[in-house]
């Protein structure tokens, strides 16, 4: 097969596999928006930790109005635009969740406010990179907000969503206490190459969630595929969302 037959077949694979769903960042196609519907009914609260523009927890209002929702961002350039999104069904919190509190730099893309990330993102292309702008922000553990989850939550379930640029694992580990409550918590986040960038591993993840007695699933376009044990192998995708479900 000549070389140039190789890259077009190859290509024809790429566009199936987003067509589809599979290694693609858009939620109403790979799953997310599907599998978040599935989980509403049982839902008392929803914590969006990277709200951005709100779409997460805009899908909440439309389609479970009754749901709490608390919302973290941040990125100054979508805060009050979020703000008015949600308006008064939703509390916003102008911060970043990680695993500890402290002023750190968010790295907030020149010709796209919406892109932002706690890491620099040195993996992307130079030029990217250096359209990133700094902007000092507040960072804060999840366990602080603990009784007011808990009290939102109610009876039923807490959903937590988090989408933090490669910053995900520290999110889980600020938040321990809210994970490990007397009541169901379901928790969905994202695996990009930026957990590569910012030196976390899918490995630490589905340690720290399975002491806490969680069960893993991965989200895709076809439904939850259950995730028995952690092979290395799930460290090289380039994109991937998982659901880590735990009763009371």
């Amino acid at each position: 097969m000549e070389l140039r037959e190789f890259m077009a077949g190859r290509e024809r694979e790429a566009e199936w596999q987003r067509a589809n769903g599979y290694n693609d960042e858009k939620p109403e196609c790979n799953g997310e928006y599907q599998t978040l519907r599935k989980l509403l009914p049982a839902t008392g609260l929803f914590v969006d930790v990277g709200a951005n523009q709100g779409q997460f927890s805009g899908l909440v209002m439309a389609e479970a109005p009754e749901v709490g929702l608390l919302a973290f961002e941040p990125n100054p350039s979508l805060i009050e635009a979020l703000r008015s999104r949600l308006g008064p069904l939703g509390v916003v919190v102008p911060v970043a969740l990680s695993d500890q509190e402290r002023e750190a730099t968010l790295h907030v893309h020149v010709s796209d406010s919406t892109t932002s990330s706690l890491g620099l993102r040195t993996g992307m292309m130079p030029e990217f990179t250096r359209r990133m702008r700094p902007v000092q922000v507040q960072t804060r553990v999840l366990d602080r907000y603990l009784e007011e989850i808990r009290e939102k939550s109610g009876s039923r379930a807490c959903c937590i969503k988090i989408d933090t640029q490669g910053f995900e694992y520290p999110v889980m580990k600020g938040g321990a206490r809210v994970l490990g409550l007397d009541l169901p918590v379901f928790v969905l986040f994202e695996f990009s190459f930026g957990w590569k960038e910012s030196g976390y591993t899918l490995k630490e993840a589905f340690h720290f969630l399975n002491d806490l007695g969680f069960e893993l699933l991965r989200i895709t376009p076809l439904g939850l595929e259950g995730v028995r044990f952690y092979t290395q192998e799930m460290e090289s995708a380039y994109y991937c969302n998982y659901l880590a479900v735990r009763d009371a």
